[in-house]
């Protein structure tokens, strides 16, 4: 016998919240029960049809089943904290989530429901985390996946003119974290520049003001239903907050004591259970590459020597048609073989 589902189970004693909540569900049309504290939310827990928790709450019981998402105001400094604490994968800022928060409740914006999301992150500067993900994505989209590279980070707007000679002309992440409603995976999908097959997403080459940067749920979640594979460039002041949406992850290091020390550091924070792992290092340095590997509890993904020309490419926007030699060929393919699923 199927067990009857209860409604979805909302903890928070945020008017705001539970007003944004209830509103979210009367547009999704679907019921939900709200309480004010974890101990009266205890009798639907587990049997929820998901559990959401308000900003305000700062402890969850134990042996019980993950948070589905974390509900906050703009101006919660700790909410992304609680969020990689509790290895929560949706978080939702009100009000300008609750176009998401609506969907999420009518079963259109369910963990893992649509394409594939895989993280490219540098454990060291120049480490060439940024290059590896504008390969992989044009890989990806070579073999006829849709595709979508996403810049996380303001700060690297400028990566952008490594991909086209031309301007890329079309909508962003400013314009998308300021619009309202819905936002759908074709309306994504067509306000999105492409270049070289590859949709791209990312921030004004002017940046944003310090402490602005956010990135809304929504525009996630209609990219990983718009495409096959989206491809994240995660920086540093990003990983911890977007990880939890890859799939799948790889790290981009040295040879260096220094990068093995804050990968291992940085990735016992990362709710993933098999990060692989890029070096660049000569062709030569591949078993040494594979123990750095096998040490940090990484996939081996190979080795990516330095290319000549990447950085002539990279300025006159020809960065993704270097994906097409072979040496870079061969560790992209390696990382898409991984991308969803543990191989080693």
């Amino acid at each position: 016998m199927t067990p009857v589902r209860a409604p979805f189970l909302v903890i928070t004693a945020l008017p705001s919240i539970q007003e944004s909540v209830r509103a979210a569900a009367a547009a999704a049309g679907v019921q939900v029960r709200v309480v004010e504290d974890v101990p009266s939310a205890l009798p639907d827990w587990d049997r929820a049809g998901a559990v959401i928790v308000g900003g305000d709450v700062m402890e969850l019981p134990v042996r019980r089943r993950p948070v589905d998402a974390l509900l906050g105001a703009q101006d919660d400094p700790d909410l992304w904290d609680r969020a990689a604490m509790w290895s929560v994968e949706r978080v939702g800022v009100l009000p300008a989530a609750m176009g998401w928060l609506a969907e999420f409740f009518g079963g259109m914006g369910t963990v893992r429901d649509g394409g594939l999301v895989t993280g490219v992150w540098g454990a060291a500067g120049g480490a060439g985390a940024s290059t590896l993900a504008v390969w992989l994505a044009a890989h990806a989209a070579e073999e006829g996946r849709r595709t979508v590279l996403v810049n996380t980070s303001p700060q690297d707007a400028g990566w952008r003119y490594a991909l086209s000679s031309s301007d890329l002309a079309g909508a962003g992440w400013a314009e998308l974290n300021s619009s309202g409603g819905a936002i759908s995976p074709e309306r994504l999908a067509n306000s999105l520049p492409q270049t070289a097959g590859i949709s791209v997403l990312g921030w004004p080459v002017g940046g944003t003001e310090p402490g602005t940067a956010f990135h809304d749920p929504r525009v996630l979640d209609a990219a990983r239903k718009a495409y096959d594979l989206v491809v994240l460039d995660l920086a540093d002041s990003t990983l911890h907050q977007l990880a939890w949406w890859c799939d799948s992850l790889t790290v981009c290091a040295p040879l260096t004591l220094n990068a093995a020390v804050r990968a291992s550091n940085e990735l016992g924070h990362v709710p993933l259970s098999s990060p692989g792992l890029v070096a660049r290092a000569s062709r030569g340095q591949g078993p040494e590459a594979a123990e750095l590997a096998e040490r940090l509890g990484l996939g081996y993904r190979g080795v990516l020597p330095r290319i000549r020309g990447v950085s002539t490419a990279a300025d006159e926007g020809r960065l993704p048609g270097l994906a097409r030699t072979r040496v870079v060929r061969k560790v992209v393919g390696a990382v898409l073989a991984h991308v969803g699923g543990d191989t080693r």
